[in-house]
């Protein structure tokens, strides 16, 4: 079942499909804006897996499947970060293992309040904080 749903819906927690990361700064927040539900595919998207969340608190083999995804793109996000920081987009001294659970909490955090509240979590809201956040990691 869950198999199908990737399939059909990669967003989020699918394996990232790989981007060429360029040196700007605005391609990096499209990198990462790419799992945010700022169309209706991707909100229909985040419904799907929003749902799989529910059901994986009362199913064992359910969970574990989501905590594999999870761990994928959980170490995509360290790369990302690291390639920031070796690239100067962000400091040197940033804890990057925080900083990706960060990221992706934001993500969690924004991609549940947009299908809850569309009107509110516009795409433009939606990435407005995430460039806040990444800002934070900046020099």
């Amino acid at each position: 079942m869950l198999q199908n749903a990737v399939t059909k819906f990669p967003y989020p927690f699918a394996r990232p499909a790989p981007h060429p990361l360029r040196r700007r700064r605005s391609e990096l927040v499209d990198v990462v804006a790419e799992a945010l539900p700022l169309d209706a595919a991707r909100r229909e998207a985040w419904r799907v897996w929003t749902g799989f969340y529910g059901r994986a608190a009362w199913s064992p083999a359910l969970a574990s499947e989501l905590r594999q995804r999870c761990s994928e793109w959980r170490r995509s996000a360290i790369e990302m970060i690291e390639w920031g920081i070796e690239e100067g987009l962000f400091r040197a001294d940033l804890d990057v293992e925080r900083e990706s659970d960060a990221l992706l909490l934001l993500i969690d955090g924004l991609g549940s309040n947009a299908i809850l509240d569309p009107r509110r979590w516009t795409a433009a809201r939606q990435r407005g904080q995430l460039e806040h956040f990444l800002s934070r990691l900046r020099p």
